[in-house]
């Protein structure tokens, strides 16, 4: 979780495990990463030649918090690898074409210089952003682009489906 303590899973994992966190990093062949998510952003990280990586759960306040950037240096810290080797995908979510927020929420992103269209929230391009300031190249960033809200394919809390979610998952 952003802002809290790390938790660290060696050998001995028992199967199955249900943690709960914001962020998940492993260099662990066949563990299988995974997170739930309705309307937030879920956020891949997959190291050059799969060495390590790392899923994040990128709601607003995530988001607002920079888990994708702790993403990415808690890859970089814990198995030396480079930012500019690892490559990134933004799943579905809220689009900026749906995502409204009160007026006090939409001034908090501006002011912690995050995108936002008016009231209308942007988790892409604010991940995005994110994640190239923690080093990963932009070439090396690719957005889903599919809003969970209007694009109707997923599950969608402010679309009504308040106890459903879609699971991302990550594995080497």
């Amino acid at each position: 979780r952003v802002g809290q303590e790390e938790l660290r899973i060696q050998d001995g994992l028992p199967a199955p495990a249900r943690i709960q966190a914001d962020a998940l990093i492993t260099a662990a062949k066949g563990l299988v990463l995974g997170v739930g998510v309705a309307d937030c952003a879920p956020v891949f990280a997959v190291a050059a030649q799969g060495r390590a990586i790392g899923l994040a759960h990128a709601g607003r306040a995530g988001t607002f918090g920079n888990i994708s950037g702790a993403l990415i240096k808690a890859l970089a810290g814990n198995f030396a690898v480079s930012p500019r080797d690892i490559w990134a995908l933004i799943g579905p979510s809220a689009g900026p074409c749906c995502y409204e927020v009160d007026e006090a929420t939409a001034q908090a992103f501006a002011g912690a210089g995050l995108p936002r269209r008016g009231r209308r929230l942007d988790l892409w391009a604010a991940n995005q952003l994110q994640l190239e300031a923690a080093g990963v190249p932009n070439a090396q960033i690719q957005v889903a682009g599919r809003c969970t809200i209007c694009d109707g394919a997923f599950h969608s809390y402010r679309a009504g489906d308040a106890t459903a979610r879609n699971l991302a998952l990550l594995a080497i």
